[in-house]
């Protein structure tokens, strides 16, 4: 056997010299891993033998005729042996090791032994990635003529498994929240540090070593993107700690919030990165905060429901008012779901958003310890302080035309008699800023019946600087004065409508340092989808005038394009051409209109119509489909019927003529026919057209399937003429080129009062 001294493994990696080492032997390994980062201030001075992988073999049952133990938790070492890893297990001092000779992974007490205790037949890189069954080996020859060979049986229960540690980024709210969530250690480290991946919403938090910059060479940072920048691709940095640790959740400092634009960003006291422990002693939180714009109708605050149970865990309910639509979060026995009522019976078809399958030895009453796709979760187990307003030294614009009293709400019952008027600034978590990155992810639905106008805004937040353009107060105003620029259909001119950042809010909840908007949301920390709101009900008289209207109107306000397009399929199955107007008034009707006959369009069939729609695309117009219907109707096709669609694209690749459209609800309702989200195999079969849809995102659909929480996806022109009967076209390109976002979430939104 080796010299001790030579093979030790580092000190406080998995044990910790005596008289703390019965204690740490209980630990896990990622609180082990934890010790012996802020334990080896010392040991950082001496040479360091071990990487950062640990590896645990299970399932080895020790006999009479075998007295060997080799279960247990094996660091890998720094030095290869040979061209593979080599790992180390100080309790039993075995190796792990790929055998230079054949294609095998053995475990042996020596490294220079032939012969294994156990060993894997297979051709892998890691052990840990073979999926055939290990072998043991017992004392008796294989042959009297080959004493160095022995029996080996198959023990399909051994298992040897990667720990990969996990770690927790909480804190943030409002803009970059995104960076929240639960990060779990990469197979393969990035340079001489692990790599972290959120599963979900592919984040990374990585050591940067000069992949931004050389003079970016001792941080952590959350991004995108881990490594270098890939061409025409930058990097998004949503945050960083500025300090030389080998561990991101070692870090004192505070994070440093990137910003996408107009300045330096900020620090956040708020933020903390720690390591995830399996602590069953800690109570289920009272509180849980859910924020999702893949699917609006789940996101909010949830609270936690006295003597109320499902399989034994505690169920939260959606707190009223802010979101009218009744939600639960609860556990069905293997997932956490979010569904409209909590019962042991509710299949995950039924829900609107479920986590990851539970792994058995984590906790289970911790909804927030749960892997979620399309959802960030966050605890709050104390109430919070409220938060101090940002311009208490400034009285604030009052508008005597649009004052913050009733009348300006109106006639709405759907709020519970609990609204309040704050300034904007006040309602609003992170750092402040009228415009950031403007996309149609910014734009959510509140509790108001207008999403007509929030469908016309986010499709004009497919063009960022024609949105900007209708705001002739370009930044922020301590006064809160705020001046935009819209289409008046009764003078039929440019008017400037001039509005307070007075926005209508639900009382601050328990879980929340401030107020939050009642109608139109803010997705990030950028103000203008709330004053965008206001302006229009301004014009309304009111609030509650804004419920119901047709998306067209607004387009209308947005470009001064009085005339706009309605194409409606007929039953021969050619496309009619219509001629969509509003009618004028004071206070204006959004929901008044009335089409014409197009006198010189001769109806086309599916074919020329998608043609057409190319031709829209290319020249920038806003585009919207819709199942007509009385009222809506969900379909066992995952589409809505009475519902407004935006339709992103049109595509013709490969022989397929495919459009993309966007759920306004996110991805609650979609299309679960031929191209959908988890329809890999017509991806796969047809990657020319994967490309041509995707770009240069094609490569990661194809491996990793198209499924995300956006609202967005494909179909067959064909099958959506089947369908989708009514097109509207607002017929004016737009001269600001359509954006490339970074992540595509809710857009257009249903044309009804809903």
């Amino acid at each position: 056997m080796m010299e001790g001294k030579e093979m030790s493994p580092r000190r406080g990696l998995a044990v910790v010299p005596s008289p703390a080492k019965k204690e740490v032997q209980n630990l896990s390994p990622r609180q082990m891993m934890a010790q012996k980062d802020i334990g080896t201030a010392r040991a950082a001075k001496k040479e360091d033998k071990y990487a950062n992988k640990v590896l645990e073999i299970s399932g080895f049952d020790v006999s009479a005729k075998q007295t060997h133990a080799i279960n247990g938790r094996y660091n890998q070492l720094k030095k290869n042996w040979g061209a593979y890893p080599a790992y180390y297990n100080k309790d039993n001092s075995m190796y792990v090791v790929r055998d230079l000779k054949m294609a095998r992974w053995k475990v042996v007490m020596k490294m220079q032994s032939t012969a294994g205790i156990v060993n894997v037949y297979d051709d892998v890189d890691r052990p840990w990635r073979s999926a055939r069954p290990w072998n043991v080996c017992s004392t008796e020859h294989f042959d009297d003529d080959r004493p160095d060979v022995f029996k080996e049986t198959p023990n399909p229960k051994i298992k040897v498994t990667l720990l990969r540690a996990q770690i927790l980024i909480e804190g943030r709210e409002g803009f970059n929240s995104r960076l929240n969530g639960i990060y779990l250690e990469e197979e393969k480290d990035f340079g001489m540090y692990p790599c972290y991946k959120d599963q979900d919403l592919h984040k990374f938090v990585f050591r940067d070593q000069g992949s931004f910059g050389k003079e970016f060479t001792k941080r952590w940072v959350v991004s995108n993107r881990c490594g270098k920048p890939l061409r025409n691709r930058p990097p998004v940095i949503y945050a960083h700690a500025d300090e030389d640790t080998t561990r991101p959740y070692l870090a004192q400092c505070a994070w440093h919030v990137d910003s996408w634009g107009q300045d330096d960003g900020e620090v956040d006291e708020q933020i903390k990165c720690t390591l995830r422990t399996a602590d069953e002693n800690l109570p289920p939180a009272k509180f849980i905060v859910v924020n999702s714009t893949g699917s609006p109708t789940c996101a909010g605050g949830y609270e936690m429901l006295p003597q109320k149970l499902v399989h034994e865990q505690p169920v939260y309910r959606h707190a009223p008012g802010r979101n009218p639509i009744e939600k639960f979060l609860f556990y069905n026995g293997l997932k956490w779901c979010i569904a409209g009522e909590a019962s042991e019976t509710i299949g995950e078809h039924e829900c609107n958003i479920v986590s990851a399958k539970r792994e058995a030895e984590r906790r289970r009453h911790m909804p927030d310890d749960a892997v979620w796709s399309g959802a960030t979760l966050r605890a709050v187990r104390d109430a919070c302080e409220e938060k101090q307003e940002r311009f208490a030294d400034s009285q604030g614009y009052i508008d005597a035309d649009f004052p913050p009293n009733e009348k300006s709400i109106g006639q709405l019952h759907d709020t519970g008699g609990e609204i309040r008027w704050v300034r904007a600034p006040d309602c609003i978590d992170g750092q402040l800023v009228l415009f950031d990155t403007i996309e149609p992810g910014d734009v959510m639905q509140g509790a108001l019946g207008d999403c007509w106008l929030l469908a016309a805004s986010a499709c004009m937040a497919e063009f960022p600087g024609s949105l900007e353009q209708l705001f002739v107060t370009k930044k922020i105003s301590k006064e809160g004065k705020y001046v935009m620029r819209l289409w008046d259909l009764n003078t039929k001119d440019w008017t400037n409508v001039t509005v307070s950042d007075m926005i209508p809010c639900f009382k601050r909840r328990a879980w929340e340092r401030q107020p939050h908007p009642a109608f139109a949301q803010a997705a990030s920390s950028e103000l203008y989808t709330l004053l965008l709101e206001k302006a229009f009900a301004k014009l309304a008289g009111s609030y509650a005038g804004l419920k119901g209207g047709h998306f067209a109107l607004a387009w209308q306000a947005f470009t001064g394009c009085e005339e706009q397009w309605a194409f409606k399929r007929g039953r021969s199955g050619n496309w009619s051409k219509k001629l969509l107007q509003g009618r004028p008034g004071t206070p204006r009707r959004f929901h008044d209109t009335f089409e014409d006959d197009a006198a010189d369009f001769t109806p086309v069939n599916d074919l020329n119509m998608f043609q057409q729609l190319m031709a829209f695309e290319t020249a920038n117009m806003m585009m919207g489909a819709l199942i007509p219907s009385e009222g809506e109707n969900k379909r066992n096709d995952g589409l809505v019927a009475g519902h407004a669609y935006s339709l992103l694209k049109a595509v013709d690749a490969g022989g397929f003529q495919l459009v993309k459209l966007r759920n306004p609800w996110g991805d609650e309702m979609e299309w679960n026919g031929k191209w959908c989200d988890t329809d890999h195999d017509s991806w796969s079969q047809h990657p020319e057209v994967a490309t041509a849809c995707f770009g240069l995102g094609a490569q990661t659909i194809l491996e990793d399937g198209t499924s995300e929480a956006d609202g967005c996806f494909w179909m067959e022109w064909f099958e959506f003429a089947r369908i989708y009967t009514t097109l509207n076209i607002c017929p004016i390109s737009l001269e600001v080129v359509r954006g490339s976002h970074r992540e595509e979430k809710v857009a257009a939104a249903p044309a009804g009062e809903h």
